[in-house]
């Protein structure tokens, strides 16, 4: 029981997280449902969607896989906040098999999953973001560097859905800020209960490399800008 609302905090935890390799334009299978059977049903999702808009735009561009030119460099852009916005639901109380994966022994979330679909969720965010939208050029290679805060401020329950969603707060050179909110559905509406910072890095051949630029284009986008910009 929480009785007054607190807040839990996570601060500057510089771990160095699995690499969820994650590439903008990936030239290789990033998916495959009979090999990542223990991912949770939404990094899956997350993962599928990434595939999904990789293999549209070669598509839609009208070339193979073998003739993207990793020696081309990716464009540099100037993107909106909302161009890397990513939502996606944990129907926790409208999906048995859902509230069942990631409820424990004891009926209460199983936070692990929660930090799994967070993960997944910047590294989407974090691709749409670093994306120049020419699948001719080489594909960058997108990392969790690090997740700088969690800040816990409601009660994670299995009879409630949650919302994940985020996108792009800053950038710098080869870094991307991302902002990650969970909502919970309670009393016929969305509250916030879970709000997160990862910072993501852009490389090519082991090597930092440059990402779009953002825009911002509301106050709160500025606010979050300068937010970021101070640390």
């Amino acid at each position: 029981m929480l009785g007054r609302l607190r807040t839990k905090r996570f601060h500057k935890r510089k771990l160095l997280l699995r690499s969820s390799s994650v590439r903008a334009k990936s030239v290789l299978p990033i998916y495959d449902k009979d090999i990542h059977t223990s991912r949770t049903a939404v990094t899956e999702e997350l993962w599928k969607k990434r595939r999904e808009f990789e293999e549209k735009q070669i598509k839609d561009s009208l070339i193979s896989e073998e003739e993207i030119n990793k020696d081309i460099p990716s464009f540099i852009l100037e993107k909106k906040p909302m161009d890397s916005l990513v939502e996606v639901l944990v129907p926790l109380s409208s999906d048995p098999s859902t509230k069942e994966e990631y409820s424990n022994f004891y009926g209460n979330v199983r936070v692990g999953k929660i930090l799994e679909d967070l993960d997944a969720c910047a590294g989407s965010i974090a691709h749409l973001h670093a994306d120049d939208n020419n699948p001719k050029t080489r594909p960058l290679h997108i990392v969790t560097a690090s997740v700088d805060r969690i800040d816990l401020l409601g009660k994670l329950v299995t009879d409630s859905d949650l919302k994940i969603h985020g996108h792009v707060t800053y950038v710098g050179r080869s870094s991307m800020e991302v902002r990650i909110d969970i909502d919970s559905y309670f009393e016929e509406k969305w509250q916030t209960i879970m709000m997160s910072t990862f910072t993501m890095v852009a490389t090519f051949e082991g090597k930092s490399a440059p990402v779009n630029q953002i825009i911002p284009d509301t106050p709160q986008d500025e606010k979050l800008y300068e937010i970021g910009y101070r640390i």
